[in-house]
């Protein structure tokens, strides 16, 4: 509404961070002049005054290796406190669980508390996740619901999609949030929050494996963490117009950003391992977790303990010994609740720590992680590709609305691809095994929103 309000067409630089890796970085919106509110920010306006004020920068949280006597009972007791907070005025919420360590460790702060809430899993019957989460519900007797696209849940639809976009001003892939909107509509009946474990991450030194030394403090690889975490789809630059990749390739534009970012926060004297963190969480989380979770809170509200601020400062002040390699999650949730961690994940091992009294329960997730491994190496030589007959693309393309709106002569971003991209890329993706799902939700929905930009600049 405020691009079509100001006459702004598309800032073609945050056109080429969207196609090419799902967000919109820095203080850029989709559209030319409409700039975002910086995080951490109060902005007052006054007629044509705009004043702004930082309240809170990513240094200001506890630096690494700050909490020296016992982090993980440190986390532990944050995110109790955080689930107390969520939870204290009676109403409960519905927490996300999953087969994962992250949703565990917010769903054992919650049953430390002692107040009341109850539990959701997505996804069909034979998936892990939804296998490990039934299983920990009928364990502990909660009150507990599994939503089955096609049952509980609506099947995908262009209504829903094009829905999705108006939550997302665009800068979601609608084809994706379509579901999730769909997941929050479906569990929105009572009012209550939702919980998710997103940003666990914080305590596993997420980044840290494309760094060459986490404590280090002058090999920061600005570009191999851009390279490996940003700009590893080669859909821009391979179907891009030549003139939108002039000022570099999408390596080039997201290395830009990431060092832009860390003098921004001032960083650059920092540890490796602190900047990998506030890139993390303040491109990645932000950017991506913020424009969902700002779309979602239209919905209902969204909560994530782990972003609160005693969590996020008791996970980021961890020694770098304590967070690398993940070992502090497991250790997390064994604090809050062992018979919790003993139980399977889903990849078959449980949530406690690996030592010689606990090893044997982890030949499951070996035998996982071996299947997984063969899987991977199968795809690389060309042996079993993707299902389609899951895959959102191939629901797409059965909805006579798509064919009409993806045709490349006539669609109003064609301009932003090279000469016969498109069409073989649309081409692609009618086939079985098709491999970037991802990039045709973008291209998609930049189309709808395009198309939604001319339709309001029109009224």
């Amino acid at each position: 509404v405020a691009a079509a309000t100001a006459g702004a067409g598309f800032d073609r630089d945050a056109v080429v961070e969207f196609l090419g890796a799902g967000s919109v970085f820095g203080r850029r919106s989709l559209f030319s002049g409409v700039a975002k509110i910086p995080h951490g920010a109060i902005v007052g306006l006054r007629g044509a005054d705009v004043a702004e004020a930082r309240w809170s920068r990513f240094a200001s949280l506890a630096p690494i290796g700050e909490i020296r006597e016992d982090p993980v009972g440190r986390l532990a007791d944050a995110l109790v406190d955080a689930l107390e907070t969520v939870l204290k005025d009676g109403r409960g919420a519905v927490i996300d669980v999953t087969g994962g360590y992250d949703s565990r460790a917010i769903l054992a702060a919650a049953l430390r508390t002692g107040r009341p809430f109850s539990t959701v899993v997505n996804g069909a019957d034979d998936d892990a996740d939804v296998i490990a989460a039934n299983r920990i519900a009928r364990a502990f007797g909660l009150r507990h619901r599994h939503q089955r696209v096609g049952a509980e849940l609506p099947p995908r639809s262009f209504a829903a999609t094009r829905d999705a976009l108006a939550l997302t001003d665009g800068e979601f892939d609608a084809l994706e949030y379509a579901t999730v909107a769909a997941i929050h509509d479906r569990t929105a009946e009572d009012g209550v929050p939702s919980v998710n474990g997103s940003s666990g991450e914080l305590c596993r030194g997420y980044w840290w494996d494309v760094l060459a030394a986490p404590s280090a403090t002058d090999r920061f690889d600005a570009r191999r963490l851009a390279s490996a975490r940003f700009a590893w789809d080669p859909f821009a630059d391979a179907h891009l117009a030549p003139e939108l990749l002039r000022r570099g390739s999408l390596v080039d534009r997201c290395t830009a950003m990431v060092e832009a970012l860390v003098a921004e926060e001032g960083l650059e004297d920092a540890t490796d391992a602190a900047k990998a963190d506030a890139v993390y969480l303040l491109a990645r989380m932000q950017r991506w977790g913020g424009r969902l979770a700002s779309a979602t809170a239209r919905l209902r509200p969204p909560v994530v303990p782990f972003q609160f601020a005693r969590p996020m400062a008791a996970a980021l002040g961890a020694p770098v010994a304590a967070r690398r390699g993940g070992r502090m999650a497991p250790r997390l949730v064994e604090r809050l609740d062992r018979r919790l961690a003993a139980m399977p994940m889903a990849g078959g091992g449980p949530a406690l720590p690996l030592r010689l009294s606990t090893a044997h329960r982890f030949l499951p997730r070996a035998a996982a992680l071996g299947a997984r491994a063969l899987r991977r190496a199968a795809r690389r030589v060309g042996v079993g590709g993707g299902n389609a007959a899951v895959s959102p693309v191939a629901d797409a393309w059965t909805w006579p609305e798509t064919a009409d709106l993806l045709r490349p002569e006539a669609m109003a971003t064609r301009d932003f691809y090279a000469d016969g991209a498109l069409a073989r890329f649309f081409a692609a993706s009618r086939r079985p095994g098709f491999s970037a799902p991802r990039a045709f939700g973008r291209a998609l929905t930049l189309e709808l929103t395009a198309r939604a930009l001319r339709d309001l600049a029109a009224t």
